[in-house]
């Protein structure tokens, strides 16, 4: 086969391949839409007001991180703010259980963990928006 014709094949081919991964604004809106879909769940979850419904709230936490976890993105800033959010879930919903499980007050750590799940949910949401639109 003819050195330049190799080389055509294999950039067309190259050309052809990278075109065919979903966009980054499909992408956007499959995350988007599973960050929609957790604020929604978390706006219907009991109020965490006690250690009953504090662990229902982790519960709901919990199977929320599960659910931004399938959203399948090629995108690696996409993939780190999925990743990132989903720790946020886990933390938030571990650290809940341990402050409703906790003998007496709730130990410093613990809540430590929760604030700063807290922000870092706050903040990614921002991220990702600005990422996104940009």
């Amino acid at each position: 086969m003819n050195p330049r014709l190799t080389v055509v094949i294999g950039c067309v081919l190259l050309v052809v391949g990278a075109g065919c991964g979903r966009s980054k604004v499909t992408q956007c809106n499959a995350l988007i839409d599973k960050v929609n879909a957790t604020a929604d769940a978390l706006k219907k979850a009991p109020d965490p007001k006690d250690d009953a419904t504090a662990r229902a709230y982790a519960d709901v936490l919990k199977k929320q991180s599960a659910d931004v976890a399938t959203v399948e993105l090629e995108d690696p800033t996409l993939k780190g703010f999925r990743d990132t959010l989903v720790k946020a879930l886990d933390d938030q919903s571990s650290g809940l259980k341990a402050v409703a499980d906790a003998p007496g007050e709730p130990k410093p750590e613990d809540l430590a963990k929760l604030d700063a799940s807290k922000a870092v949910l706050e903040k990614l949401t921002g991220s990702i928006n600005g990422y996104c639109q940009g």
